[in-house]
């Protein structure tokens, strides 16, 4: 079975239907943040449930589902404000701000004789906010990741 991972649409289908048309896969799973930053989060959307994708919430998906912070980094912070608060919101309807409101933080799969994996959009400790670095392992990761959106005041 060929699996199409995807993750960080950020409503921009044209992106994400290149993506869908290139390659050739079974099944695809998404791993967060359909929305948030881009022009069309409603066809983003649209568009994974079509395909059928598996999803996953990231924590775009979640600050428009459930109307909190996104929590990202403080460079791109204002920019997800604002596009949230004057075109994401606007744009989704409420059957797709309840779609995302519906989706797990964790899907594990089945990989049959290779075992099983875990799919998240953050990390294992944190679906939503955790950020893994190759050159730490998973709890220092997630220490940094806290200790940076403590800093940001959004802890």
């Amino acid at each position: 079975m060929r699996l199409l991972l995807i993750s960080d649409a950020h409503g921009n289908p044209y992106a994400l239907k290149a993506v869908l048309e290139a390659e050739r896969y079974d099944e695809v799973l998404f791993l967060g943040d359909a929305v948030d930053y881009g022009p069309r989060p409603a066809e983003v959307i649209d568009m994974l449930r079509s395909a059928g994708a598996r999803m996953v919430m990231g924590n775009h998906d979640n600050a428009v589902a459930f109307g909190v912070d996104c929590m990202c980094g403080e460079e791109t912070h204002w920019v997800s404000v604002f596009f949230r608060a004057n075109y994401t919101v606007k744009l989704v309807s409420p059957e797709q701000v309840a779609h995302l409101r519906s989706l797990p933080e964790r899907v594990t799969l089945d990989l049959g004789p290779m075992g099983r994996a875990l799919a998240v959009h953050g990390s294992p400790s944190s679906p939503l906010y955790g950020y893994l670095y190759p050159w730490l392992d998973d709890e220092s990761s997630e220490e940094g990741a806290e200790e940076e959106r403590e800093a940001l005041g959004r802890a």
